[in-house]
């Protein structure tokens, strides 16, 4: 498996090259999840040019009518240094794109956010805002809390996890994705699964026969593009997660990680 150090195979420049990247893959069949790149800011000045962004990204899809989706990461909201301050900015956001057909999701980050995050999902989803709220796999929390947040109607993304996780064993978590995936397809709702493992992939498709308007395929942009087209062909719902912005350090570099160390498993993500 090489190992890219061209930042443009992850992440793209600024709002207009996500937008335009959008729409191709639209007509491609895929949904896009636009993730822009920030988080851990440390003053309210930063926290407002996030929220900035955020709001003229939803102007911009609804605008141009796209299929996509916005992630955003509440430390990037002045949550890591005010947490009250970080859920009135995300209410903010809600409130003020609610009149748009824009999917808002909450991207989890590393331990000391997953309880914050996870409260104010369940607290805007109570208010009446439809949420998406990514969960992650390599915790060992993960099993309740998809039971906690299914009561209140939040729509979960699996991932495994790109921050410091419970367990890094690559079987262990293969079964955990796959428990908590039977789980979810019980419950009956729309869901987001983000892998590129080949074999879970196949798990999903030979057991998840006829389940195809539940089940929504997440990939990261950079990997997997014969893959996302194929899944689309056989009738899947795909979204690639594009990510875009300056500040692209941190999301790259667990990219980075991500790959070495499958090379270190000798594992292989699908093409």
């Amino acid at each position: 498996m090489s190992i890219s150090t061209n930042n443009s195979r992850w992440v793209l420049p600024n709002l207009s090259s996500a937008l335009k990247w959008c729409k191709t893959r639209n007509s491609q069949g895929l949904g896009c999840t636009l993730d822009i790149l920030g988080e851990n800011v440390r003053t309210e000045k930063d926290a407002n040019i996030a929220i900035n962004v955020y709001l003229r990204c939803a102007e911009e899809l609804q605008a141009d009518n796209l299929d996509g989706a916005i992630a955003m990461k509440l430390s990037n909201l002045g949550a890591g240094f005010d947490r009250a301050l970080g859920r009135k900015n995300l209410l903010k956001i809600f409130k003020e794109t609610e009149q748009y057909n824009i999917n808002l999701e909450l991207d989890m980050e590393g331990k000391p956010m997953v309880e914050y995050t996870i409260q104010t999902a369940q607290e805007l989803a109570d208010m009446g805002y439809h949420v998406t709220l990514a969960l992650q796999v390599y915790l060992n929390r993960t099993e309740d809390d998809l039971k906690n947040v299914l009561k209140h109607d939040i729509i979960v993304r699996l991932v495994k996890g790109a921050y410091l996780g419970d367990t890094g064993d690559f079987v262990e978590i293969q079964e955990r994705f796959k428990s908590l995936i039977k789980n979810l397809l019980e419950n009956g709702g729309h869901f987001s699964i983000g892998t590129h493992d080949p074999e879970l992939i196949a798990w999903v498709k030979s057991n998840a026969v006829d389940k195809n308007e539940l089940i929504e395929f997440g990939f990261l942009k950079g990997l997997a593009d014969n893959t996302k087209l194929a899944l689309v062909k056989a009738g899947w719902q795909v979204a690639e997660y594009v990510p875009f912005g300056a500040d692209s350090r941190a999301y790259i570099t667990r990219r980075q990680h991500y790959l070495n160390e499958l090379n270190r498993l000798s594992r292989r993500v699908v093409d």
